[in-house]
This record gives structure tokens, sequence and C-alpha cells, in this order.
């Protein structure tokens, strides 16, 4: 298999409906219609570029993607992402930032907003748009989105999600932060849930896999694996980051390609097996175990059987030790405390062919550990999944988690439910009438900043072509250590310089930079949306600039 082949997209995060337009006949009025909330934030919404620019009978548009609340529309957090021919998320594009087939056109399901008449538009658009009816299926909560087209739309200023360091690997939201083992992307060593749904302290120990290819064969461990820097990516938006990159055995053989998915308060993980043992698999465990000083958690876990709207039932407390069945369908394993935060984590098991378990380990006194060791001698809170008997083959492993505030009951039956009833969504063309209803944008867009640091860095002019200038303010008692830019595929392009910042005091600094669009060597480098990364001696951010030759 190809390192950059691309998987598909992560099973149950949306259900689509594709409905094409059939004609330019205009869809009678309509009154506004409020919504009844969408109570799912953590859900996105997920827009295949040819449905999106089939609708708009238009390729290569620029878009904005607007709600409609308090008589006016709101500009929202909207994402282009690229997808190859292959269906990689990572291939080159023309034309960034244009919405073209191949791409993905993603927002959060928690922005859309009312339902208004055609007649009112977008001042500043084109005469035709994309409306977006969004539908729980679990009850009667709708919200619709709208999609327009032109050269000079109002954009969004808000970032959900933020990649913060490429090398460790570290993403943030105002929610929770992940940050992963340096040179190792596939160890995540430190997870945090951020106040106010949490405390801030990391209760992760680490990410463990173990793997015992036969009866006679030693149990292989995250430490065996590696990956390469070649088949490792990374992709930094507004509404999402992407980090794919392979896991192999010695540097010779793929055996699971990984795509991790961060939004503001879920990640979404794809794992494609290549299961190579001729006689089969026998054991694969995918494992976190929890620190030792995370005291107070409970962990429940649960099986939906045939009816995946039945509630969770608490005699599916797990407390022990060894593999508990899980059933065909979906699985949650849920930490809850009341001061560090709530985890919950569904796996969807259906695409494995052989037999897939729950695991949880919570070692006590007085008790053996029969499973393999960890590596680092603690089965404290324990858990994950724990597949048998795989047979030569590939298959999908799908995860969400979620990211929740602090509790001691049980919310994992209900975010089950979601992830096997996915949002139903409903696209169809519009085109603006002629009552002349043209409507201003108003400048109260969704906002979800991450948390304050006091960094901050910015382009002037974005676009650009050639040159842009850098600005970068440093908080007082924070001391500039270096910015570097990475192209769309996550590879260092460029260090820039400045001269050695003052010592931390109780001023602020402001640095500038000038960037000409030339690489280390001096290469002009392609159009292409690029990345800052800013680090300080207590901090680190991002920015995005695009080059347009």
């Amino acid at each position: 298999m190809r390192p950059d082949r691309g998987a598909p997209r992560p099973a149950g995060v949306i259900r689509r409906f594709h409905r094409w337009a059939l004609g330019l006949a205009l869809i009678p009025a309509l009154a506004p219609v409020a919504p009844a909330a969408l109570a799912r934030p953590e859900e996105p919404v997920i827009l295949a570029g040819a449905e999106v620019t089939a609708l708009l009978h238009e390729e290569n548009a620029r878009i904005g993607a607007f709600a409609w609340s308090d008589g006016a529309f709101h500009p929202l957090p909207v994402q282009i992402d690229e997808r190859g021919p292959d269906g990689g998320y990572f291939a080159e594009d023309e034309e960034p930032g244009l919405l073209d087939a191949n791409d993905e056109v993603v927002f959060m399901a928690a922005d859309a907003g009312e339902r208004v008449d055609p007649c009112c538009w977008v001042e500043e658009a084109d005469t035709i748009r994309v409306e977006v009816e969004i539908q729980d299926p679990l009850d009667a909560a709708r919200g619709w989105v709208y999609l327009f087209t032109g050269d000079n739309l109002p954009q969004s200023t808000t970032d959900y999600v933020e990649m913060t360091s490429w090398e460790p690997f570290a993403v943030r939201t105002d929610r929770y932060e992940q940050q992963y083992e340096e040179g190792n992307a596939d160890i995540l060593t430190d997870l945090r849930i951020l106040p106010p749904a949490g405390n801030g302290a990391d209760f992760l120990d680490r990410f463990k896999i173990r793997m015992k290819l036969g009866p006679l064969t030693p149990w292989l461990t995250e430490a065996d694996a590696t990956h390469s820097v070649t088949k490792r990516h990374g992709l930094d938006g507004p509404v999402r980051v992407i980090h794919g990159y392979w896991v192999s055995l010695g540097k010779l053989l793929d055996i699971t390609h990984v795509y991790y998915i961060y939004y503001r308060r879920m990640t979404v993980i794809h794992n494609q097996v290549n299961q190579f043992w001729p006689t089969g698999l026998r054991h694969m465990a995918i494992l976190y175990d929890l620190d030792p000083t995370a005291s107070g958690l409970v962990t429940y876990y649960d099986n939906r059987g045939e009816d995946p709207t039945a509630d969770a039932t608490y005699n599916d407390l797990v407390d022990g030790l060894g593999p508990w069945g899980v059933g065909e369908l979906g699985l949650f394993v849920e930490w809850a405390s009341p001061t560090l935060g709530s985890s919950v984590i569904v796996q969807d098991n259906r695409g494995v062919s052989g037999s897939a378990r729950t695991y949880y380990a919570d070692e006590r006194e007085g008790q053996g550990d029969p499973w393999p060791d960890t590596g680092d001698g603690e089965v404290w809170g324990q858990e994950g999944i724990w597949l048998e008997n795989i047979p030569l083959s590939q298959f999908s492993l799908d995860a969400w988690t979620f990211y929740l505030p602090g509790r001691e009951s049980s919310s994992g039956g209900a975010l089950t439910r979601r992830y096997l009833q996915p949002l139903e969504t409903e696209p169809r063309s519009q085109f603006q009438g002629d009552c002349g209803c043209l409507v201003g944008i108003s400048d109260s867009a969704p906002q979800a900043p991450l948390p304050a640091t006091g960094l901050s860095v910015t382009f002037s002019p974005n676009p650009f072509n050639p040159y842009t200038s850098i600005l970068v303010r440093v908080p007082a008692g924070d001391e500039f250590q270096e910015l570097r830019i990475y192209d769309t595929t996550g590879r260092l392009v460029r260090r820039l310089k400045t001269a050695p910042a003052p010592a931390p005091g109780l001023q602020s600094q402001t640095l500038r930079l000038r960037w000409d669009g030339k690489n280390q060597n001096g290469q002009q480098l392609p159009s292409a949306l690029y990345t800052c990364l800013v680090r300080t001696r207590l901090h680190s951010t991002t920015a995005r600039a695009l080059l347009i030759k």
C-alpha cells in the first residue's frame, strides 16, 4: 500500500444525503425558522467538494460559510481540505483556498443558525448559494448553514483548534491539550482537559501498543514501532487539525496508517491496519494508561447490543482485571472526574474480523497482572481495545474521543448513540430572488479563542506576493526563542531570525520580521498556505499566510 494512499473517511462522522440541482427554478419564499438547538457541539459537518461544486454550478470557487440569526448573516469558521485523486488528505492543490471537486468543506454543526428566505442575501456574494440543512435524527433539532461564493466575502477569524508544535507534535483547543513523544508521533504522552472543564493536570501515563504475532513470538511494544518523517503529514485549519502517518515494524513493514483528526471538543481516530501475519494475528492491544495520581476516576463500558438507543446500565461497570466482550457495535469507555474533567472514547469494532474486546485493568495489592508487561510497571487505570485471532486482511478501527467537563456520572451512553446515529445533512441550491433584500454582515462572528497567553503572530499583507511582514508580540515575562515556517505537508521550509530578544522582564516585546516567500536555500516557494510557528520560553503559537503567485 502506498504511503500517500488515503483511508476511507472516519466511520460515523457524517451521513450524507446527495441532492443535486435539477434546474434553476426559485425555491418558494420561506419565513425564518428558529431551530431547536443542535446539542452536538463536538460534531462537524463534512461535505464532499464534488457535491457542493455541482450545486453551485462552479468549479474553483471561493466560498464563505454563514449562519442567519438576529436578522443578520454571521460568518462561520469553514475549512476547505484538499483530497487527492486517491483520497489522501495531503495532496497538492494548484489553487489552495478555492473549492474544487476533490476537496472537503468542513464546519461545526453547533454554528448552524436559522433558516432564511432566499430573498435575503449576503451583499458581497454571487447569485447562487448552497443551503445546508442539518438534522439530528435523535430528536427534532435542526439548523441551517449557507455557503456563498464571491471574491470579497467576509471570513471568520475564529480558530477552533491549533497545532502548537510539529516536533514534538502538540495540539490545543479551548477544551483540551495533547502532546506526543518527540521523535515518535504515535506515542501520546500528555493529555489535559483545560479549565474550566478540568483543572489542566496531565492524567495520562502513556499510550501503549501491544502485539503478539503468534503463540511462540514475543510481545512487541510501541518501542518496536517506527514511523518515517517522509510518511508523516500535518494540516492545520480553523476547524480541524489532521495528523497522518504510518506505523511500521523494523522500518520494513507498514502495519497501520493512522489519521488523527482534532476538533474543538473531540478527536477522531482512524486506523487502517495491514494484518500481514499469514497464520493470523494472535493479539493486538491498543491501550491508554492513566496516571496513578489521577484518583477519583471511574470507568464504564457499555455493550449496546442490538438496540443502539438503549440507556447505559451501571451493571456494565468494569472493576477488575481482564478483557470484556463488546459485541459487534460501538462501545464506550469513560473516565470521569469532578476535578480533572471527563473523557469518553466511543470505539467502533464493526470493521474487524476475528474478535474484539474492551480491556480494563486496575492493579490492586495482592493481585498479579496476567497481561503483558506495560513497560512502566503500572497497570492502574489501563484500558483500551483488545483484538484477537485476526486473519490475513486489511481492516479499519475508528473511534471518537470526547473531552467533557468534570462529572461523577456517565454520559457515554448518549455519546455512543450520537456516534451510531450521526447528523443528517441535505444541501440544496438556491438562487437570489428579485426582492433586493441585500444584508450586510454582522461582526459578531462565533468566537472560541484559545486560552489567552498574550503571545500572538500576524502577517501583513495576507494573502501576500512577494513579501509579507510578520509581527510577533511576546508578553511581559516571556522570551522569544524561534520562528519556523512549514508547508502544507508539515515540512520545515524556512527559519527566520531576529535580533536577540531582551531578557524576560516587565515589558512586552514586539518583533518584526520580513519573509520573501523563499525557502532556506533562497528558492521561491509555490503558491500555498504556509504555517508559521513561534516559540517562546513559556508558550508557542501558530498563524497561517497564503502565498499567491
